[in-house]
């Protein structure tokens, strides 16, 4: 496992407004979360990998956590290739 940020906070905090900004300065880059939940029209391949809940209980997860019935999580291999993690404060305490 590589060195990396870890962002954590309850949501509306300005986790995706900190990780967007160190990305554009830095050129750093972010893990791409797991989720079970349908994707939306708007959701780009850049905001999460969309699985099914088998794949998703079959990963190797560092951090997972459950919003509005569906699961979402974070796998060692994202880590390994990513620099910074943002989390929930359920994810981060797993972490």
């Amino acid at each position: 496992m590589n060195t990396f940020i870890l962002i954590a906070g309850p949501s509306g905090v300005g986790k995706t407004t900190l990780l967007q900004r160190l990305k554009k300065d830095f050129g750093l880059k972010e893990t791409l979360s797991l989720t079970t939940r349908e994707r939306r029209p708007t959701d780009s391949d850049e905001c999460y990998r969309f699985v099914t809940d088998e794949e998703f209980n079959a990963a190797d997860l560092v951090e997972r956590t459950m919003f509005n019935g569906h699961q979402y999580g974070t796998s060692t291999q994202d880590i390994d290739n990513s620099d910074i993690l943002v989390a929930d404060l359920v994810g981060c305490k797993m972490i």
